[in-house]
């Protein structure tokens, strides 16, 4: 019998949900998917968006897998909203196909359903949902109504081929050892940049002109606009469970890290050196501590390699500018802070080289002392979930 969304939807809750979820030669796992998130939305009042895509170039394959999904969630989910991104009538042109278009046409079609403070959530077709989710997400919530947004924890499973259980471990042991060294620079403009664990207010999504049309990366440049905006918060107890899958659909991200490294096409046995994030952090300190004495000589840079970096980039007019357009060192700080942002220590990195050991890495960043990577990961999930909350 086929289970329908609405059939088992309370209308009594105040605050609305709307899932959306991009789909592009996803069958028939999308389908597991779309269970997971039909049975935790029991007894919320909530719609999922589905949007089957590809490109009107795309090859007949993925075009004929596309038609496989729409017919079986059609059949299977009634109550799921298909938007049909497929067919030629409506497919994206091959300029603005990818996964940056199907989360904007998604959520553009959730505004029309939501209220201001209702929530939406940004899920992959390849997730299954811890339990509880969505009400451990609305508690959140409804416990802080100043928050914009609400990042969960990832976790990817672990597949039983060998040599793709290491690239995959090792880049889930990179992902969080990179987000928790950009915590300890002090920076408040961090967060963690996973499409498939974000979730906001329909109001904050609006207030910050939504997604834009990237093919990748649209999730961290959404992310990087909304903590600019608002409050966003991590909640590291709920968690959203990852394929481990390897097949590429962008040209960054997950699945393409994991097949690079499957391939030995890149290497993450070493990991950029906690020095690096050490000097960031001093730096933050030193501009600080200038900004607050305002002495009348100007501000010049003494922490490692970042003078260096930063003789790049007229640091000194990135210094003027934010005095001119700042009355306080609170402001100044907000604006160097937004500068000198996430994708500017990238830079900085690339730029410093400064590498380690993964697993002397860890030690000495985390306290974290395992030569087994798998342990190494099992520990980072439990002990250095990353938290961010600005």
């Amino acid at each position: 019998m086929p289970f329908s969304i609405k059939s088992v939807i309370s209308c009594d809750l105040k605050r609305k949900i709307a899932v959306v979820i991009p789909a592009c030669r996803e069958y028939p796992s999308v389908l597991e998917t779309i269970a997971s998130v039909s049975e935790k939305l029991t007894g919320h009042d909530g719609i999922v968006i589905l949007v089957v895509n590809n490109s009107c170039s795309a090859p007949l394959d993925v075009k004929k897998n596309n038609l496989m999904t729409i017919d079986s969630v059609k059949t299977c989910f009634p109550g799921v909203t298909v938007l049909d991104r497929c067919n030629e009538d409506n497919c994206f042109s091959e300029k603005e196909a990818g996964v940056g278009s199907a989360r904007k046409a998604g959520f553009d079609e959730a505004c029309r359903f939501l209220g201001p403070d209702d929530i939406m959530i940004s899920l992959d077709a390849d997730v299954a949902l811890c339990e509880g989710f969505f009400g451990l997400v609305l508690s959140e919530y409804d416990k802080d109504p100043a928050l914009a947004g609400l990042t969960v924890d990832t976790v990817h499973e672990f597949p039983e081929e060998n040599e793709h259980a290491a690239a995959l471990v090792k880049y889930e042991i990179y992902l969080r050892y990179y987000h928790y060294a950009l915590l300890t620079t002090g920076n408040p403009y961090i967060f963690w940049p996973v499409g498939s664990s974000m979730t906001f207010r329909k109001k904050a999504f609006l207030a910050v002109g939504g997604f834009n049309r990237r093919k990748a990366g649209e999730d961290f440049y959404f992310l990087r606009k909304l903590i600019y905006h608002g409050k966003v918060k991590h909640a590291s107890e709920i968690h959203v469970s990852a394929s481990p899958r390897i097949s590429v659909r962008t040209p960054y991200g997950t699945a393409a890290s994991v097949r690079a490294l499957y391939e030995h096409k890149k290497n993450l046995s070493v990991l950029p050196s906690p020095e690096i994030f050490a000097e960031i952090a001093c730096h933050y300190k030193e501009v600080k501590r200038w900004r607050v004495l305002l002495p009348e000589s100007g501000f010049s840079p003494t922490c490692g390699k970042i003078a260096e970096f930063l003789n790049r980039y007229r640091h000194d007019e990135v210094i003027s500018s934010a005095l001119s357009n700042s009355s306080n060192p609170r402001n100044f700080m907000k604006m160097y802070y937004k500068w000198f942002d996430p994708l500017r220590i990238r830079q900085l990195v690339n730029f410093d080289k400064r590498t380690k050991p993964l697993t002397a890495a860890v030690g000495e960043l985390c306290g974290i002392f395992e030569a087994n990577e798998k342990k190494i990961l099992e520990k980072l999930r439990i002990t250095l979930l990353p938290k961010s909350d600005f």
